[in-house]
């Protein structure tokens, strides 16, 4: 099998723009793959999609079967109703120009796991089946993810951006 020359770029989708502190799989990543598309582009080369361990590495996974909820996209929950957009205002100040995983997690993973449990007030919930595969019958509240997703502050620089000035 012949493949034709093709050019393309390397970009996880965390390192897109959005309002969320980290880029997520919905409309910047729709607007990436046009730009990409218009400009001749044929390839978009992205890491591995799981959900990271120790360091944020997206080679560094604890499942390689599970994606990773960090890049489900708030706006699109909205859009469709499983969310109210009520329900973002409460998003800290994220850091421009990198990603605190440790702030990105300690807010979106709880939304996340309220509007599975049912108890959001959104127009549309998920199913039971959908829920009870989610929360794997943990409590309200609890959590089974890897304790380095827990309490540690970590950061990522965007792509296309140095670092801060004073830093290493």
């Amino acid at each position: 099998m012949s493949f034709p020359r093709s050019s393309g770029i390397l970009l996880h989708p965390t390192s897109l723009p959005g309002p969320y502190g980290i880029g997520e799989l919905g409309r910047e990543a729709h607007r990436f793959a046009d730009f990409l598309r218009d400009a001749g582009q044929r390839i978009w080369q992205v890491l591995p999609l799981e959900p990271t361990d120790y360091g944020d590495s997206p080679y560094q996974c604890f499942s390689a079967f599970a994606g990773n909820p960090l890049l489900i996209s708030l706006d699109t929950l909205v859009e469709r109703g499983y969310l109210e957009s009520r329900q973002l205002d409460s998003r800290p100040e994220f850091p421009a120009g990198e990603v605190d995983f440790g702030t990105v997690i300690a807010w979106k993973i709880p939304l996340l796991r309220h509007m599975l449990s049912g108890r959001s007030n959104a127009v549309r919930r998920p199913s039971a089946k959908h829920s009870r595969l989610s929360a794997k019958g943990t409590p309200p509240g609890s959590t089974n993810l890897p304790s380095s997703w827990r309490s540690r502050k970590r950061t990522t620089t965007l792509c296309g951006r140095g670092p801060r000035s004073g830093d290493a």
